[in-house]
């Protein structure tokens, strides 16, 4: 036991590995007799718990992931997974679809292991669309299910029809094989309307048992509302997991469930190490795993080193997580953590074990209700674990609470002592509504996207128009300014553009026919480290992207359905601190000079590129004119000296992006800067014909027109400034 890698996510926990890793949670019954909802914050347990229950159940026992089920819905509502309220002309929409999805989840699911289907009460969870198919073809049902337009699920909300149908399901499975289980897993995942006929599920008048897990804090207005007519206490129960952190229980059972996966190396560890790691996890097994396994994969020599390493790391990644998430309500969510911090460390001269905070409302106590920014902050908070709810105190639906606890973790410092029993055990500290939502002085400034559209194409302006009011009318993107390249007359426009894009927090950028200009502004915006989100008109997309690009996620134009998915994108990349980062820019690398494309035009001119580098000393690499990957892209995006070749094919959509790039960044090295170069080469015999955008051409400082003839020259004068800079940063 212990000998196999630690799986620090429940869901990767082979089957056959289950009954012996997990570890009974105290306060979780044995068995369950009624539905329940299951509280808890990230990594505390709750998927290992559900699949352990599914193991061991007498009857039928179905898991199921509301994220991966319902991850259509997020793409069609243009909304993300951490939405907690959506547009009220949506939301039943939102609710039928969900229905829909469930009822055929959980049909397929079931019929498979012998349960007989109900139709009558089937056909009332799906849209006319799907009850067309022949009822017998579930797998064609969900495809209609998932491709369908939300229009189409109008009605379903209205009459509650899936708990009917788990109801049927229900009778038939305790008839022939014993109860049904319903393990509804991360609910905190999905949006907030879709959680609706979940919730309704937990209404103990069904003929089976629903257990819904999810983080607290995911209850919008719509889930609020419908805990009015499904009770939590009367209609369904709540275990809050963790909810005694330091009791002896708890921390008996987190080293259990630890040791469970490192065995004896767990026992192994001094018990100051351990009860470091334990209590600055709080009631999470998760950091404590991935910290200790990294505590102990190191030698024994830089196994303290280590350990602060992956503790700080665990801070800083819950850090990013809360910052991502709180962005639009506090934009240094550290400085608050750090004032707190400060406050207790000159009351007690250290950081007490548990520190609590008492938010002051602005206006009469109690006029707290689910729709105020103060109520939206606490609940994103604890939904992505800024904040905790005070020991002692559960969660539960529709509960907004103005005490909350921060994560031990984000108050430690590595320079803090470890845990001692002379520590004070709790502080509380008091912020006014202000200090937590950033009113004071004047609001910070909205976010923005920019949109790099083709001026001259009129299906390109309409997106540029649609897009603006498909995010306007966002509820959680409606202060984002959507700005483009189109400027008033007499303006800068180069520079003009440029700020505009260094200062959005996003890029889209249609590339339908590859336009030199749009092409420019995406790569300046690579160049940058920006989110970029190329997009394709739906009626071109049948048109072969470049592997450069195509790589890049890519987002499609021309129905409502499209431009909600887009808008999806640009929200997971604000809110969603689980989506992934855009990938550093890439670093200049001084003397380094790329050559991009060898033609049979330019042989001449390359040979006496690569005399000329080599003569001044330069590190000169040539890619060739084949489709290239991404790694070409990043080595000429790095490029001090850069030449580019322009015939007028779709080759010169790279050309414009790494100029972009190379743009974004016009100065090499450290200290002591060394100015980049572009040199542009255009195939000859065109007239007056350019093949360079307009944009590019502007960039006087940077970009140099050179020619076949004179390209040794261009090299051999770039040669010099580098030599004069490398000489002067050695002295």
């Amino acid at each position: 036991m212990g000998s196999a890698p630690p799986w620090v996510e429940g869901e990767k926990i082979p089957d056959d590995r289950i009954l012996e890793i997990f570890r009974h949670p105290p306060g979780v019954p044995s068995s369950f007799v009624r539905s329940h909802l299951i509280v808890g914050s990230r990594g505390v347990g709750k998927t290992t718990l559900f699949r352990y229950l599914k193991q061991v159940h007498h009857g039928l026992a179905v898991h199921i992931s509301l994220a991966t089920e319902l991850a259509s819905l997020t793409k069609q509502a243009g909304l993300g997974p951490l939405s907690t309220d959506c547009p009220p002309e949506i939301e039943p929409l939102v609710i039928g679809k969900a229905t829909a999805l469930l009822a055929l989840s959980l049909v397929q699911r079931l019929s498979g292991k012998g349960l007989s289907i109900p139709h009558p009460q089937l056909r009332a969870c799906l849209p006319d669309a799907a009850n067309k198919v022949k009822s017998a073809d579930l797998v064609n049902i969900r495809r209609v299910i998932a491709t369908s337009p939300l229009p189409h699920f109008a009605g379903i909300s209205e009459t509650r029809p899936l708990p009917e149908l788990v109801n049927a399901l229900g009778e038939s499975s305790v008839r022939h094989k014993g109860p049904l289980l319903l393990l509804l897993d991360r609910a905190d995942m999905v949006l907030t309307p879709a959680l609706v006929p979940v919730i309704e599920l937990l209404d103990q008048s069904g003929s089976y048992i629903a257990l819904v897990a999810m983080r607290p804090g995911h209850a919008g207005e719509t889930l609020s509302k419908t805990s009015e007519t499904v009770l939590a206490g009367d209609h369904y129960g709540i275990v809050h997991l963790g909810v005694n952190p330091r009791s002896e229980p708890w921390k008996r059972f987190m080293a259990e469930a630890i040791e469970a996966q490192l065995g004896d190396r767990y026992l192994g560890i001094a018990e100051p190490v351990r009860g470091t790691v334990l209590e600055l996890s709080r009631d999470s097994i998760k950091p404590a795993l991935e910290v200790l396994t990294r505590y102990l994969g190191a030698p024994p020599i830089l196994a303290q080193k280590e350990l602060i390493e992956a503790l700080e790391d665990a801070r800083e990644n819950l850090f990013t997580a809360s910052q991502s998430m709180l962005q639009r309500y506090h934009p240094d969510y550290r400085s608050l953590v750090n004032s707190i911090r400060d406050e207790v460390v000159s009351r007690y001269n250290t950081v007490p074990r548990s520190v609590t905070v008492l938010i002051k409302p602005q206006g009469q106590p109690g006029m707290f209700d689910g729709t105020n920014r103060l109520s939206r902050f606490v609940e994103l908070a604890l939904r992505c674990g800024a904040v905790c709810m005070p020991e002692g105190t559960s969660w539960s639906p529709g509960l907004h609470p103005l005490e909350v606890e921060v994560p031990p973790l984000l108050l430690w410092r590595a320079s803090d002592e470890l845990p001692g029993e002379a520590r004070p055990l709790s502080a509380r500290v008091a912020r006014r509504e202000s200090e937590f939502l950033n009113l004071q002085g004047a609001p910070p400034k909205p976010p923005s996207i920019f949109v790099a559209y083709r001026f001259n194409a009129a299906e390109s302006k309409t997106f540029r128009v649609s897009i603006e009011r498909a995010v306007r009318s966002h509820p959680s993107l409606a202060e984002v300014r959507v700005r483009d390249g189109h400027l008033p007359a007499g303006t800068q426009w180069p520079e003009a553009i440029r700020t505009l894009i260094r200062t959005s927090r996003a890029v889209l950028g249609d590339v339908t026919g590859m336009r030199p200009d749009v092409l420019f502004e995406l790569g300046f915006a690579y160049g940058l480290g920006k989110t970029t989100i190329p997009v394709i008109s739906r009626s071109a997309a049948d048109d072969t992207l470049p592997t450069w690009l195509g790589a890049t996620q890519l987002g499609y134009f021309g129905s409502v359905a499209d431009e909600l998915s887009i808008v999806t994108s640009i929200l997971s990349h604000f809110l969603d601190p689980e989506f992934s980062r855009p990938r550093r820019s890439p670093t200049p690398i001084p003397g380094l000079a790329v050559w991009i494309r060898s033609l049979d035009w330019n042989a001449d001119a390359l040979d006496k590129f690569k005399t000329a580098a080599g003569r001044e000393g330069l590190s000169s690499e040539v890619f060739g004119d084949g489709n290239p990957d991404e790694s070409v892209l990043h080595r000429a995006a790095s490029a001090n000296l850069l030449v580019v070749n322009l015939d007028g094919t779709s080759a010169d959509a790279l050309m414009h992006y790494v100029c972009g790039a190379v743009i974004a960044k016009p100065k090499a090295g450290y200290k002591r800067l060394l100015p980049r170069k572009i040199l542009v080469l255009e195939q000859p015999h065109h007239g007056n014909r350019t093949f360079l955008a307009e944009s590019l051409k502007r960039c006087h400082e940077t970009v140099i027109i050179s020619s076949p003839t004179s390209i040794g020259f261009d090299v051999q004068k770039f040669g010099e400034e580098y030599r004069k800079w490398a000489s002067s940063t050695t002295r």
